[in-house]
């Protein structure tokens, strides 16, 4: 990966030789280590897209919505089934309380009712019972039902794991998803890097800690920055040693993410 984004760098601002010459102006991309690709997890079409390109957004935005008609529908009537399943506890509940006064109303009146009414009394409360334990399940069952399809509807849904800003949509309104696919990609709000090439002779020189000078190439926009890794090898083929810098003042107008930039030796005091 970090191959890939300096050749990409390198196939924007120059040929590898040319910044192997310039032993004190090295070629970098800008980056951010909080950054996600995120992928639809059910098939469908885009019924909406809130948000553009270079959006700011918020934790847990939608990015995109899916339609699916037969999904939402069958999402209604499993809802309706609960409402009518909660109805018939509630009636049950009812039916048992009627059926218990009964029961301990003839149970505490022996002289006025016989044997076999007092029986079927406490049989109809037993019943009663039951059908209240049988209506309770039945609405357990709905609750699951409706549950699995709320997740399976929040599924439609693409929403942005952190604070950042979207860097990439590549669908809208009208097309068709697959799960699976990529839809949109967000880079966090986590301080700008910078990861740069070095020729190998001009390596040596170069430490973790040390101060170097950001130059955005489109501008001439200037930051400070400070070397927090550098490779502990040269890559053959190209005779560059890769490092990655920190801005030290990431608030100030930082660079974008994905910008080339130029890195030199900075000031050390």
């Amino acid at each position: 990966m970090r191959r890939l984004l300096l050749l990409i760098a390198l196939g924007c601002a120059g040929s590898v030789a040319s910044i192997a010459r310039a032993a004190d102006d090295w070629l970098g991309v800008v980056f951010t280590r909080e950054s996600v690709e995120l992928v639809a997890e059910s098939d469908g079409e885009v019924r909406d897209v809130p948000v553009r390109l270079g959006a700011r957004v918020a934790e847990g935005d939608v990015l995109l919505r899916l339609d699916a008609p037969d999904l939402r529908a069958r999402l209604a009537q499993e809802r309706a089934s609960l409402s009518a399943a909660e109805g018939r506890v509630e009636q049950a509940r009812a039916d048992l309380a009627d059926a218990d006064r009964r029961a301990v109303r003839r149970e505490g009146a022996t002289d006025m009712y016989s044997d076999e009414e007092i029986a079927t009394a406490r049989s109809a409360r037993e019943g009663a019972a039951g059908a209240l334990a049988a209506a309770e399940a039945q609405v357990e069952e709905r609750r699951a039902a409706v549950a699995e399809l709320q997740r399976e509807v929040s599924r439609l849904e693409v929403r942005s794991p952190f604070a950042g800003t979207v860097a990439a949509c590549w669908f809208e309104p009208g097309q068709r998803v697959r799960a699976g696919e990529p839809v949109a990609r967000v880079v966090g709000d986590d301080r700008p890097w910078i990861r740069f090439a070095v020729p190998s002779r001009a390596a040596g020189g170069l430490s973790d800690g040390d101060p170097v000078e950001v130059r955005e190439e489109a501008t001439g926009a200037v930051w400070a920055a400070r070397v927090r890794h550098v490779a502990p090898d040269v890559d053959a083929s190209l005779d560059l040693v890769f490092a990655e810098a920190e801005l030290t003042a990431p608030e100030a107008a930082a660079p974008r993410i994905g910008e080339v930039v130029r890195v030199r030796p900075g000031d050390s005091h």
